[in-house]
């Protein structure tokens, strides 16, 4: 529930004064900016998670499932699903999107905005808790290819739902988060925040295959971080297990 409080100072208080609709990307997105978080100075990071997803699709040939476990009210998922991009590829080579979000109000636009760009069934609208979404999602479907969880101040926590995976396939994971740095420059902050994952989950992450990337700075010596990496393999292991091999945060 990423809102801010707002009052009227001037012009119309009347119902659904601050209804709006706005454009990225050629996809047109209705909220109501009261209620559902909405940032347009992350159309970079839109672009880019969506490019790498699209990357795979035509790469590998084949159909892709991307899993959005925050979804808000469609930045990510409605491109990734919408018209425009299944006209561009195959009925085989689309991508199948899950998308979910606790707040009802995001949940809301999330399908109206989904049937205004034309989603259609490749895009199914949840509205549950992230950590139950996951553990639903593994009856659901044969396999996850992608994971989004774009909650930059608790993503990284979360990620102890997938202690004791159950599907075959490995899902690449793309977890945003907050980090600090006291200097200019200093990247060894990256590790903080590559070892918030880590004790989520439970388990190491090979350092030499995580990719981290910079999204944008929100304050002085404040960063948005984008972690991505693959589910390792541990975690197909039972919880009990992955209790006595916790990451002690240095």
């Amino acid at each position: 529930f990423r809102t801010f409080g707002m009052e009227v100072i001037a012009g119309s208080q009347n119902a659904g004064w601050s209804e709006v609709t706005v454009k990225e990307e050629g996809f047109r997105f209705t909220m109501d900016f009261r209620k559902v978080y909405w940032n347009s100075r992350l159309i970079s990071e839109h672009k880019r998670l969506v490019r790498i997803i699209q990357d795979d699709v035509d790469l590998n040939n084949k159909q892709v499932v991307v899993a959005d476990l925050m979804a808000g009210v469609g930045p990510f998922a409605v491109p990734l699903a919408g018209k425009g991009q299944r006209e561009k590829r195959d009925h085989v080579r689309r991508v199948e999107v899950f998308a979910n979000d606790l707040n009802p109000d995001s949940y809301k636009y999330l399908k109206l905005n989904a049937e205004n760009n034309g989603c259609g069934n490749s895009l199914q609208a949840f509205n549950m808790d992230a950590r139950d979404f996951v553990r639903m999602l593994q009856t659901k479907v044969e396999r996850v290819d992608h994971v989004l969880m774009n909650l930059p101040a608790s993503a990284p926590e979360f990620l102890d739902a997938f202690r004791g995976w159950q599907l075959p396939d490995l899902p690449r994971i793309h977890v945003h988060c907050f980090c600090t740095t006291d200097v200019v420059g200093d990247r060894p902050y990256y590790d903080k925040a590559i070892q918030r994952c880590e004790v989520a989950l439970g388990c190491g992450l090979d350092r030499d295959t995580v990719q981290v990337h910079e999204v944008r700075d929100v304050a002085p010596q404040k960063y948005m971080l984008c972690i991505s990496f693959r589910l390792p393999d541990e975690l197909r292991v039972e919880t009990s297990k992955h209790q006595a091999k916790r990451v002690k945060v240095q």
